[in-house]
């Protein structure tokens, strides 16, 4: 009996073994801290567009996206922000967690905005435990309340529809 359960056991040992041997990681690529990963926009995908010639947000609950954006921002489309609608200004922070050292700021610096409102959103570099997005300027903490605005996306912002945004602006 001890022989068959020594057997049984040197048997599973060279099962798990052959196993751990025929099984390999793929390793993914390096990527430099500096690289993206992908960018914060807005939730379900919608494009960036201020719709300024139909005016498509009239009110602060239409604003709202934006502005989680861009506190700076003082209208959308057809709507005028009063300055007691801004948000509060958006806190970063040194390393990922609540008591590092922080600061404000009003508006994301890779966060680019053309005259007809289309823009590049800002750029994600590291994600950790899917509240914490490290952006250009610093460690960035979503909020349940911020995941209404704003979502991570991996991979780059497809412009594709830029060249017709920006034509139709043009042209009306």
């Amino acid at each position: 009996m001890l022989v068959i359960k020594r057997d049984l056991a040197l048997f599973l040992c060279l099962l798990l073994v052959g196993c751990n041997a025929d099984t390999h990681q793929v390793d993914e690529p390096k990527r430099s801290a500096h690289e993206p990963i992908g960018y914060l926009g807005f939730v379900s995908g919608q494009a960036w567009a201020l719709q300024f010639n139909d005016c498509g947000v009239y009110d602060l609950d239409g604003a709202k996206k934006y502005l989680w954006f861009n506190r700076n921002l003082t209208q959308v489309s057809c709507y005028q922000v009063k300055p007691d609608d801004g948000p509060e200004p958006i806190r970063i922070y040194q390393t990922p967690s609540l008591d590092a050292e922080s600061q404000t700021i009003m508006a994301f610096t890779e966060l680019v905005l053309s005259p007809s409102g289309w823009g590049d959103f800002p750029h994600v570099y590291q994600v950790i435990d899917g509240d914490w997005y490290r952006v250009k300027e610093g460690w960035l903490h979503l909020t349940h309340a911020d995941k209404a605005y704003a979502q991570f996306y991996s991979g780059f912002q497809d412009g594709k529809a830029k060249a017709a945004h920006e034509d139709y602006y043009r042209n009306h």
